[in-house]
């Protein structure tokens, strides 16, 4: 797994992490502001991207998830697996 994935999983963790942890202080608050941008560019991206999705086959649902966990990051290898 790439760097760059690995880099979004761990702040993935660190925003779900912050939901755990009943406090407001301000680290915590920003955890949860970033996990709902994050969560709602990565659907945006999915809605975006659905053409390419389609073109490149496998279940959209699949996709839907690996878009939703690594964003543009799938959609680079999906790009990359059509041009081949």
């Amino acid at each position: 797994m790439s760097p760059a994935k690995l880099g979004v999983i761990a702040l993935w963790v660190f925003c779900i992490g912050c939901f755990a942890i009943d406090s407001n202080r301000d680290i915590f608050v920003f955890g949860r502001l970033v996990f709902w941008a994050t969560a709602i560019a990565h659907v945006a991206e999915f809605a975006m991207f659905l053409g390419v999705f389609r073109e490149a086959g496998g279940s959209l649902a699949g996709h839907f998830a690996r878009t939703l966990a690594f964003g543009l990051f799938h959609v680079r290898e999906v790009r990359a697996q059509l041009s081949q």
